[in-house]
Order: C-alpha cells, then sequence, then structure tokens
C-alpha cells in the first residue's frame, strides 16, 4: 500500500478528464467558470451538460494525478477524499425568498426545490443549500442536487480507496478559496451533497446541549471539590488556633498564682486588645518575656499605658517590621519582643 502523506485528496472532474490533487495543489487549482475562461482553456470541453454514462466511464478510465508521481492504481488508499463537481453536471436552482428560513426548517425547504427541479422524490436526491441574508427580512436560497445514482456513478472509481469521501460543488469549493488547506475539509463537510436528513439539526442541537452539560457537570464538580479543600484547610487552621488559645488560656491560668509580679503581668496579657496576637509568653519570679503580633500604632499605645501603669518596671522593646510587601495600602503589623524586669 502506498503511504500518502496529503490530509486528504482532491478529485476534480473536469469533461476531459478525472484529476487528482493533494489538498495543497488543490488550493490552487480552478475550474473555468464563464465562456472566455473556456476560450481561454481549450483543453477543456463543453461545460453547458453533464455527461452522458460512456462519457463519464471514459472519463473515469482517465484519473491521473497532477503531479505525475504517484499512478491511480489499486495500492491507491487515502482516508479522506473530497470530489469536486461542476455545477453544470448538477441541478443549481437559487430562490429569491421574502424572509429568513430558520436553520430548523432549511433543510426541508431546500429538499422542495431540489424535487421541483430534479422531478426526483425526495428519497432518491442528494443535495446541499446555502442561504444568503441579503436584508432583515429577505434572503436568497441556493439548492445543488442530484440523483444518488448520479453520485454512485461519480464516486465508483473512488468507492474501494476512500474512507470517507464528500461531493462538492465547484462554486462551493471556490467559495472558500480564502481557508488554508488544513480548514477546508470541515468547511466541505457542511456543503458537501448528502440525503435529506430532517433530524440533523435536532441532533446538532442535542450534541451541542450535550457537551454544554458535560462541562457545566465538570465546573460544578470541580468548584465543588475546590471549595470542600478550602473548608477542609480552614477547619483545620480554625481548630489550631482553638488549641493554641486554649494552651495560652492554661498557661495563664498557671501563671495567675505565681507571685506579686507574674500576675500583674498576666493581667497585661489578658487585657491584650483584638488587633494584637501574643506569640509567646514567659514569666518568672522578677522578669517577663512577651513576643506579640500588632499594628505598630498599637504597639505604641500599650507602651505608654504599660508605662504609666507600672513606672517601676523596666521596659526593653525589640521591634522587626513584618514584610508587607504585597499590601502597601495596610496598616503597618510589626513583631514586638518585650523584656519586662521588675523594679526594685
Amino acid at each position: 500500500m502506498m503511504k500518502l502523506m496529503s490530509p486528504y485528496f482532491v478529485a476534480l472532474y473536469t469533461p476531459q478528464h478525472c484529476v487528482l490533487y493533494t489538498s495543497l495543489e488543490a488550493s490552487k487549482t480552478v475550474l473555468p467558470s464563464s465562456a472566455s475562461d473556456k476560450d481561454d482553456h481549450d483543453r477543456f470541453l463543453d461545460y453547458a451538460t453533464s455527461p452522458d454514462p460512456s462519457r463519464l466511464a471514459s472519463i473515469q478510465d482517465t484519473v491521473f494525478f497532477h503531479n505525475k508521481k504517484q499512478s491511480f492504481d489499486a495500492r491507491f488508499k487515502t482516508k479522506r477524499l473530497i470530489i469536486r463537481v461542476p455545477d453544470d453536471w448538477l441541478s443549481v436552482s437559487s430562490h429569491a425568498i421574502d424572509h429568513v428560513i430558520p436553520a430548523t426548517l432549511l433543510p426541508m425547504a431546500a429538499l422542495s426545490y431540489a424535487a421541483e427541479a430534479t422531478f426526483l422524490p425526495p428519497d432518491a436526491i442528494l443535495l446541499s443549500q446555502q442561504q444568503e441574508i441579503m436584508a432583515e427580512s429577505a434572503a436568497n436560497l441556493t439548492v445543488f442536487a442530484c440523483s444518488k445514482e448520479w453520485a454512485r456513478q461519480l464516486t465508483k472509481p473512488f468507492k474501494d480507496r476512500a474512507k470517507h469521501s464528500l461531493l462538492v460543488p465547484e462554486s462551493q469549493w471556490l467559495a472558500m478559496s480564502a481557508l488554508p488547506p488544513r480548514k477546508k475539509w470541515r468547511a466541505c463537510l457542511s456543503c458537501a451533497l448528502v440525503p435529506f436528513q430532517s433530524d440533523k439539526v435536532q441532533r446538532q442541537k442535542a450534541r451541542r446541549l450535550w457537551i454544554i452539560l458535560l462541562l457545566a457537570s465538570l465546573l460544578i464538580n470541580t468548584v465543588a471539590a475546590t471549595s470542600w479543600l478550602l473548608f477542609h484547610q480552614r477547619s483545620h487552621q480554625a481548630i489550631a488556633a482553638q488549641q493554641a488559645f486554649v494552651s495560652h488560656q492554661d498557661d495563664a491560668l498557671s501563671l495567675s498564682r505565681a507571685d506579686d509580679f507574674i500576675e500583674p503581668v498576666l493581667s497585661l496579657t489578658q487585657a491584650l486588645p483584638r488587633s494584637a496576637q501574643l506569640i509567646e509568653f514567659n514569666a518568672e519570679t522578677d522578669h517577663a518575656f512577651l513576643h506579640m503580633r500588632l499594628p505598630r500604632q498599637g504597639l505604641k499605645d500599650l507602651q505608654s499605658k504599660w508605662q504609666k501603669q507600672y513606672p517601676k518596671w523596666q521596659w526593653s522593646i525589640d521591634i522587626q517590621k513584618v514584610d508587607s510587601a504585597g499590601s502597601p495600602s495596610q496598616t503597618e503589623v510589626v513583631h514586638a519582643h518585650i523584656t519586662i524586669l521588675a523594679g526594685q
């Protein structure tokens, strides 16, 4: 089996040949679209009518690669193939409509016009439609159609060679000329000739709804898991803070039974404002040590108050500023290491 590197291949039908291109080569290739163009391209035959079965069989017998580097034989296999068909080989009708057709009704409207143009029953038609909105209340609907039998004949040479094939009108292909090759396959999915599917829009909506529900479920579960983790973390922090507070209370109760120096020092710690956090406390018979975290202004107020209340005590205060680099607007907070010596 040949190893093909192109993401997809394009079979280009002309009245004379059927040529295979890689996706990149096909983006640079167009069919003549007017009488003057055809005069300049005399290698093409008349486009006005589709070939009869014998002529089509002759065209299909000459399938070849544009670059001549590969041969169209039994070894040729590809996953994706786009078959470009001249518009004149299809039934193409254009309809001016005095209103915009809703997407849910567009396939049914196109089928109605296609059946009228081809004189075929709906289940024997392949079609594609393009609605161009001209104004707020007007549109132009172009319908491409052919019989399933004609489509079968056009795809016959590639039936066992391509896993997925799309039958695309030439004008639809040219309309997406600005797209890079890698995006054209997806664009062709929406304009290829296909059987009428009454529930296509509903299935697309259902698919989108399932995707939205899946994403919403994922988001809800993520938020719930994050909330639970935060709650669990804060619960542990609250328990640890409560245990530390109880421990400080126990220490305070034990020290309250000490001598006359320890008791007043203990009363100072018990009267600390809420803005002050007592980190460490040690007291002996004639000296005590406090380590607190509090606003600088609060420390100044406490220092002034304590010195007035106990003028005979000796105070030594070492201040360390708390790093608040990320929050310049917050009150300055410091660590205060206070040593108290009992007076004589």
